[in-house]
């Protein structure tokens, strides 16, 4: 059966979800989308549209159908649609440094240049998903101390995690696409990358150890020698 006209997503796509489950509030699940339908609703003359999921790191879950939108239990139902709450999004871009995404081959990535700080929106790998939290210590070199989302937004309590199991905590809607909520983070495109790196190529970023507009033949390089020349001027 083909997608609505109107679906955002695709039969076979890898997405993330979230649920207002006590016990799993504040944490995103890695799924498959296995089918797609729309669901008649008279409070909403276009329906609602509804994805029956696999979920990714829980093979013994079996698949589920869930909406699109659900309306949020923490705000008042009325009226409706100023209180419906996103439940899926797209896999995120991957997260890099800064540095790394001039070498990599992504189309789009979150970066960050500098290194986690207290205060910081993160997201924790731990028991298969995705828990946002904040960061409320650094106490080694790779060890930090977080908080879950205070209930009844997130399920609450602190831990100590490795700084290799966090990435930068993201919104998502249709309108702006992808949203960092750290202040040092940042989200990249191609393009944006492309502008990036022309900057440090004419030594606005690295100053002295800059490198210059031409080479020996007076020739200016193509995109896709900036990457060794970057690595050459840090």
């Amino acid at each position: 059966m083909a997608p609505p006209p109107c679906c955002d997503f695709y039969k076979g796509q890898e997405v993330e979800v979230r649920s207002n489950l006590s016990g799993y509030r504040g944490a995103w699940f890695r799924c498959k989308i296995q089918d797609i339908d729309l669901v008649k609703d008279g409070r909403m003359k276009e329906g609602r549209l509804k994805y029956l999921l696999k979920y990714l790191d829980y093979e013994e879950e079996e698949d589920h159908w869930t909406l699109e939108y659900q309306i949020s239990p923490f705000s008042s139902r009325k009226p409706m649609k100023k209180h419906l709450q996103h439940m899926i999004r797209p896999m995120p871009p991957p997260f890099l440094r800064e540095d790394k995404f001039f070498q990599s081959s992504f189309k789009e990535a979150i970066t960050i240049s500098k290194d986690w700080k207290v205060g910081d929106q993160v997201d924790w790998w731990t028991s298969g998903c995705w828990w946002q939290c904040t960061i409320r210590k650094l106490i080694g070199k790779d060890t930090i101390e977080i908080a879950l989302l205070e209930r009844p937004y997130g399920e609450g309590g602190i831990y100590i995690t490795l700084k290799s199991y966090l990435r930068p905590s993201l919104k998502w809607s249709k309108e702006n696409s992808w949203e960092v909520l750290s202040s040092d983070a940042q989200y990249i495109t191609f393009e944006q990358g492309r502008k990036r790196s022309r900057e440090i190529y004419k030594g606005e970023i690295f100053g002295e150890k800059s490198v210059k507009q031409k080479n020996s033949r007076g020739v200016i390089p193509k995109w896709s020698n900036l990457r060794e020349l970057i690595q050459k001027a840090v």
